[in-house]
């Protein structure tokens, strides 16, 4: 737990105080397992997978336009992602690009940081 860093200066490592080391998110906290081959993933996560692994604007659009209706805040940050990572302007002008955007930016007010984050990238990439 306490390792010297430099023999010269005797600076000690408290890092078993910071709650950061592996397996854990800075807070203390432990990560939740990955799926083993039991578990099976909710709707949620596998909705979201089809859609970060799309490879074209054009079919995260089709996803989007199918099942919006399923979409939440996690679904429509990866779908505007994906959307302006791979779309051309073409791909942006479509009803169903404007209603992704619309949705997103009604959730603005309650999204945490990494979901903002990746929707102002998305935005300034529109």
């Amino acid at each position: 737990w306490l390792k010297r860093r430099s023999s010269s200066a005797h600076v000690l490592s408290l890092s078993f105080y910071s709650g950061v080391g592996p397996g854990t998110h800075g807070s203390g906290t432990r990560r939740r397992p990955r799926c083993t081959g039991e578990e099976v993933p909710s709707g949620s996560v596998l909705l979201n997978r089809e859609i970060a692994v799309k490879c074209s604007a054009e079919e995260v659009i089709m996803i989007a336009q199918f099942r919006m209706h399923e979409f939440d805040q996690v679904h429509f940050v990866t779908a505007a992602h994906r959307i302006a990572k791979f779309g051309g302007l073409a791909a942006h002008q479509g009803s169903t690009v404007l209603r992704v955007i619309e949705c997103l930016t009604m959730m603005i007010p309650n999204m945490c940081a990494r979901h903002l984050a990746n929707s102002v990238w998305a935005f300034a990439r529109l």
